[in-house]
């Protein structure tokens, strides 16, 4: 009886692959379809889908921060270049920021991390994106 069953995808990820299939030059349902694979266990995917959003529409922050979400929780190789380059492209974006500090962290780049926490502070003193992500990290987030 155990060999009948079958699992299908749950039902986000489902809907999110009928999005990404109905409209598949936009940069939305192919990060949303991402996220869905991010959280159903399928981080290969999740970075494909990621990967083919920025392809579509590079401006957008949306499906960075997915991609290095991937990175960092699920471990896999190639977080630190992902986190550099990202913090490259989208250097003023806090949530970009603290998604890559975060992929450093899990890559054990803890000292490039705490680097690209500190240089972020000084470009956007204050910012409490950036200030949460400090003070979690036992960092001062005194404004001398």
């Amino acid at each position: 009886m155990v060999d009948s069953v079958t699992l299908g995808d749950p039902p986000d990820l489902a809907l999110a692959r009928t999005k990404a299939l109905t409209h598949p030059r936009s940069w939305e349902p192919a990060t949303e379809l991402g996220e869905a694979l991010y959280k159903a266990g399928q981080p290969e995917q999740a970075l494909a889908e990621f990967d083919r959003a920025r392809t579509i529409s590079p401006q957008h922050s949306r499906p960075v921060i997915g991609a290095l979400r991937v990175y960092a929780d699920y471990g896999l190789s190639g977080a630190e270049e992902a986190a550099q380059q990202s913090l490259a492209e989208f250097p003023d974006d806090p949530a970009v920021i603290v998604a890559a500090i975060d992929a450093l962290d899990a890559a054990g780049a803890k000292d490039q991390a705490t680097a690209a926490l500190d240089i972020a502070w000084m470009r956007l003193p204050g910012d409490r994106t950036l200030r949460r992500a400090r003070l979690q990290r036992g960092m001062s987030v005194d404004m001398e």
